[in-house]
């Protein structure tokens, strides 16, 4: 039983739960890579991991959110990006915004708790069908670099 209540509950607070993300990201130790790189940049590659969510949540297609990960795999190849660092940069986040619905459970009733529970399974769904898209577009353009094919339907 989808709420999207809960969907509203995070857009509301994306700001916040960004601000923190971003001071997080930037001084682990397990993200050295982003300790450089502008707040503004990396708020900006975190809110098209919630509006990606969002969609994902909302129309529940895994073509799109596919496409759009293996691409996102495959220009953070390209940028250099180490590949543990992102996955870890991508816990985080799933971390974040998990930690911060779970802060607003003693505020519900069993039902509201049942779908908050049901929620954050969803949003686990989609960071790990996130990891694995990014994961091949890590595949993809490694084989591309070095051999020229660009063929992503051998990988699916």
């Amino acid at each position: 039983m989808f709420n999207k209540d809960l969907v509203d509950i995070v857009e509301k607070n994306a700001q916040d739960i960004t601000d923190k993300l971003i001071e997080a990201i930037k001084t682990h130790p397990r993200t050295k890579h982003y300790h450089d790189l502008k707040p503004d940049l990396l708020k900006e590659r975190i809110l098209d991991v919630c509006k990606n969510f969002d969609e994902w949540i909302i129309d529940e297609t895994e073509e799109k959110l596919k496409k759009s990960y293996i691409n996102f795999g495959r220009v953070r190849y390209r940028e250099n990006v180490p590949l543990e660092e992102l996955i870890y940069a991508i816990f985080l986040t799933r971390k974040y915004i998990t930690s911060f619905l779970h802060s607003r459970a003693s505020e519900q009733n069993p039902l509201k708790i049942y779908q908050l529970l049901e929620f954050i399974e969803m949003i686990s769904t989609f960071f790990e069908e996130m990891v694995y898209f990014i994961c091949l577009g890590y595949k993809i353009e490694k084989r591309f670099e070095e051999t020229g094919e660009e063929d992503e339907e051998e990988f699916l």
